[in-house]
Order: C-alpha cells, then structure tokens, then sequence
C-alpha cells in the first residue's frame, strides 16, 4: 500500500515537472545553451591553463638548454685560458733554463780558450809556472828557441803525428763543453717536466 501511494506522489510530481517543461519549453533551450556556453568556457579555460603550463615548461626548457651551452662555451674559455697561460708559463721556464744554460756555456767556453790562450803562450815563451802540471818532458818533442822542451803542458805539447795540435786540442775542448752544456740543459728541462703537476 506504501508503494502505491509512492508511486501516486511520484507520478504526480513527474505530471507536474512534464508540465512546468511544457509551459516553459522555451525557457528550456536558454537553459540548454547557457550550460553549453559554461561547459565551453571552462574547458578553454582548462586548455588556456594547460596551454600556458605548456609554454612555461618550453621557456623553463629552452632557458635551461641555453645555459647549459653558455656555460659550456664559459667551460671552454676558461680551458683556454688556462691552458695559453700554462704554455706561457712553460714557453718562459724553457726560455729562462735556455738563457741560463747559454749564459753558462758561453762562459766556460770563454774559459777554456783563455785557459788555453794562456797554456799556449806558456808554452811557446817556456814559462813553466804556466803548466798545471809542472815540469814536464814530452818525449819527441823538439826544443824551441826560449826553452819549451821542459815546460810544456801535456794537453798542448806533443810529438808530431802522435798528438792533436793545440789548436785541434782547443776545438776538441770547446766540443766538450759544448756537449757537457747541452746535457746540463736537457737534463734540467727534463726536471722541469717531470716536477711539472698533471693537467
């Protein structure tokens, strides 16, 4: 019996909504496109959002690509710089151990000719206080007017045919120091590079 009187309101209620519709169908349509109109309107309003979202995260993206590749380039800069004021550096130590290794060998080369310049005028006035090694007889050595036979030098004097002159003594000196120099400078920039810090 409930049910039947349920279904009396219900129908009734259902008779009244049908005849509020029919007495205004044409409200109805109004109805109709204002809620299509709002349904439209949020959804672009959904897509604008989404839209700008988009575009923010493109920028966020490009931004962080292009400090990326600035900061790259900086890298790169800053590598060069680096690396031209090392070989700077390295160009300078080379010039200074060079110029040091010159400096010495012109001078010991300016040494052993006067050494020899010396032993060699000892020797032909027969000065014996000029030998470094004293009185010295070279067998088959001949006597010269002033005296020589005794007081030549072993590195200058000697029997012809049996020793180098003083004159191929002397080159002979000079190409010694010459390569005692030129070992003194490779082994000094040898050190250099060895007690240089890896990159």
């Amino acid at each position: 019996m409930e049910a039947l009187a349920v279904a009396a309101v219900a129908k009734k209620a259902l008779s009244w909504v049908l005849d509020v519709i029919k007495a205004h169908s044409g409200l109805l349509s109004y109805v109709a496109a204002a809620f299509i109109l709002w349904w439209l309107w949020s959804g672009k309003q959904d897509a604008i959002a989404e839209r700008d979202a988009a575009n923010a995260a493109t920028t966020a993206a490009v931004a962080a690509h292009q400090k990326t590749k600035d900061d790259y380039r900086a890298a790169q800069a800053e590598a060069a710089r680096l690396d031209a004021e090392r070989i700077a550096r390295e160009k300078a130590r080379q010039q200074e151990i060079n110029d040091a290794a010159s400096k010495d060998y012109a001078q010991r080369l300016a040494d052993v000719r006067a050494r020899y310049q010396r032993l060699l005028g000892d020797a032909q006035t027969g000065n014996a206080a000029g030998s470094t090694t004293g009185n010295v007889t070279v067998p088959g050595l001949l006597s010269a007017p002033g005296g020589i036979d005794g007081a030549a030098d072993l590195r200058l004097a000697g029997a012809a045919g049996l020793c180098l002159t003083p004159q191929e003594r002397l080159i002979a000196a000079e190409q010694a120091v010459q390569l005692d120099a030129l070992i003194d400078a490779v082994e000094k920039l040898a050190a250099s590079q060895s007690s240089k810090p890896s990159p």
